[in-house]
């Protein structure tokens, strides 16, 4: 079986880590893989340490283009796989139909149904699409099943597939010194980390305004907020901790592949 895997991410993020966790336990010998990416993504370095041929994109899949779609239409002709893995990438599953490939769209998120789409004409018409351009659609939990519910995707097309990892490796005495000298945490600090890109989907916000009310609770402990990832916000959240007045207990440890 050949499977064409299609993600949006010019980054490393859950749905890339995750696409990678698939990517590394499929039998080879049963599934071939190929992987269509933004041209200049972070995520093709770790994809081609599987050994997975990388497709680099020069057109945004992720929201409707005419150019996308062509230029994945004659990818996916070019590639003939058996089925097109669309992972946020609605031009992917767009292109996949037009050819007449089976199409499986994975959902990482959850975002229930706003604005205009909440209203019922427009999920009935959305409903129709997301029903045309999918044969089977995979949610990465329950709340992600429910949040394509309200978009007018039939339950029995849904299946929920909770995110798969690798083992947490075991870490030594020696290792875990040097992350504490690296990072200026003392022994007495109690850690609290949050490891996302920093985006403003991902709330970090939120976790820094939990961080001022939890010190100012609990004066008596020594508390130390650790942000692992990249994003374009860091900035304004480094400015938010001078302004809360937690710049001294905050940590902004960029990306860590570890």
């Amino acid at each position: 079986m050949k499977v064409l895997h299609v993600i949006s991410d010019s980054n490393i993020g859950g749905a890339g880590v995750l696409l990678c966790t698939l990517l590394h336990r499929f039998d080879p010998l049963r599934v071939q893989s190929r992987v269509a990416l933004p041209k200049g993504s972070a995520l093709a370095e770790r994809i081609s340490a599987l050994q997975i041929p990388v497709l680099e994109l020069e057109e945004d899949c992720d929201r409707f283009s005419v150019a996308s779609v062509r230029e994945l239409s004659k990818l996916i002709k070019r590639e003939a796989p058996d089925i097109v893995h669309a992972n946020a990438a609605l031009c992917a599953r767009i292109a996949g139909k037009r050819c007449g490939v089976t199409v499986i769209h994975t959902r990482h998120c959850c975002f229930p149904p706003s604005g205009f789409w909440r209203l019922p004409p427009v999920r009935v018409l959305g409903g129709v699409w997301n029903r045309a351009l999918s044969d089977r659609v995979i949610a990465t939990a329950d709340a992600a099943a429910q949040d394509l519910c309200r978009l007018g995707i039939p339950r029995e097309q849904i299946e929920v597939v909770i995110n798969g990892s690798e083992p947490v490796p075991e870490v030594g005495e020696d290792e875990l010194a040097e992350y504490r000298r690296k990072w200026k945490i003392g022994k007495d600090d109690f850690t609290v980390g949050i490891c996302a890109r920093l985006v403003a989907c991902k709330g970090h916000e939120t976790f820094l305004r939990a961080a001022k009310d939890i010190m100012e609770r609990m004066p008596q402990r020594s508390f130390l907020f650790l942000l692992a990832g990249t994003g374009d916000r860091r900035a304004l959240l480094e400015e938010m901790t001078n302004t809360l007045g937690i710049s001294d207990r905050v940590r902004f440890l960029g990306f860590l592949s570890d």
